[in-house]
């Protein structure tokens, strides 16, 4: 008996260990890097016509856990530049070691500064993902740190504790969304969401919809799916095929759902999609660009190599329309003769 938990517990240890900290492929965090960045790049550049109003001391700032101290003028727009240059370092891979902790003080002190008072939850989620980032070999490939020593990333392998952990932020980030609003009485019926297409975030497409006057069941219909979906999909996020064996009466019935991961990654695309037409949110976006991070990286790199190798054909079939020879004046005088 000792000796059969003792074995299992190796075993158990041994499988605790290979999740976190075994050799994984470099390309999902690298797909996640690049992605966070362009993401980034737009979240800071919603704010360039209004640096010296959020981030000096010449506009109305709102601090947060800082002195009450904003620049001037000409040294926020110094630091919001240098912000803008770190990004555009982390997004193509330079340096990431040194770049990454410095673009999340730069971000930080700027949160602080203004953004913290009218946080979300993509804000928090922005910050965990940047202070993860700084411990992770995220330019393995995919980057210019690449240079030409192309012989030491025939198999680029990175630790998968910060890809495992990016990815456990993200499913715990749906499951506690998804058990506030089943345990708040106002997501039973899909009056919140009739409310928010109605409300200062609501767009135009929003009250597009609202004219149509859809019955009370369009949306307690629209709140029971989001529920069920941000309840399920930190589990099946994780889920690539899934097989059932039924017993129905003496016949047993095998059941194989494949692609369950994509499927759900298409509904939490069209879900955040929906948020940003519907509600002007794109800065939820944040979410999907996550999704990589469930993915096989070999599979992702299979993936990407042959659509850019079927983008590169096409390119390169597709026939340059060039316009006729500009006829010359000798060949004009030939052909025309003599007059």
């Amino acid at each position: 008996m000792i000796t059969w938990s003792t074995s299992r517990l190796v075993k158990l240890s041994s499988c605790w260990n290979d999740f976190w900290f075994a050799k994984v492929s470099a390309y999902p965090i690298a797909a996640y890097r690049i992605l966070l960045g362009i993401y980034l790049l737009f979240y800071l550049g919603a704010a360039a016509p209004n640096v010296a109003l959020l981030f000096s001391q010449e506009g109305v700032y709102s601090p947060f856990l800082i002195p009450d101290i904003a620049p001037p003028a000409w040294l926020a727009w110094v630091l919001y530049s240098l912000t803008i240059s770190l990004t555009v370092a982390f997004t193509v891979g330079y340096r990431t070691k040194l770049i990454t902790p410095f673009l999340f003080l730069f971000f930080l002190y700027h949160f602080l500064l203004n953004i913290a008072v009218k946080a979300c939850s993509y804000d928090r989620l922005l910050i965990m993902s940047l202070a993860l980032m700084c411990f992770s070999d995220c330019n393995r490939v995919w980057s210019l740190a690449r240079g030409n020593k192309k012989a030491d990333f025939v198999e680029p392998k990175v630790s998968a504790w910060v890809t495992r952990l990016l990815a456990l932020h993200l499913a715990i980030f749906y499951l506690m969304t998804g058990l506030f609003k089943a345990l708040s009485p106002a997501w039973h019926t899909g009056e919140v969401l009739r409310g928010v297409m109605s409300s200062v975030y609501a767009s135009a497409a929003g009250f597009m919809v609202l004219s149509w006057k859809p019955p009370a069941e369009f949306f307690n219909l629209m709140a029971a799916a989001l529920i069920v979906f941000e309840l399920s999909c930190p589990f099946f996020f994780f889920v690539r095929r899934l097989e059932l064996n039924i017993n129905v009466g003496n016949v047993l019935l095998a059941v194989k759902i494949q692609h369950i991961q994509l499927w759900f990654f298409l509904c939490g695309l069209c879900f955040h999609i929906g948020v940003w037409i519907f509600m002007q949110l794109p800065q939820f976006m944040i979410c999907p660009i996550g999704y990589v991070l469930f993915l096989d990286g070999d599979e992702l790199h299979d993936v990407l190599l042959q659509l850019w190798r079927q983008i590169r054909r096409v390119w390169i079939s597709t026939p340059l329309r060039t316009a006729p020879p500009a006829p010359t004046l000798i060949r004009d005088s030939i052909e025309a003769g003599p007059k």
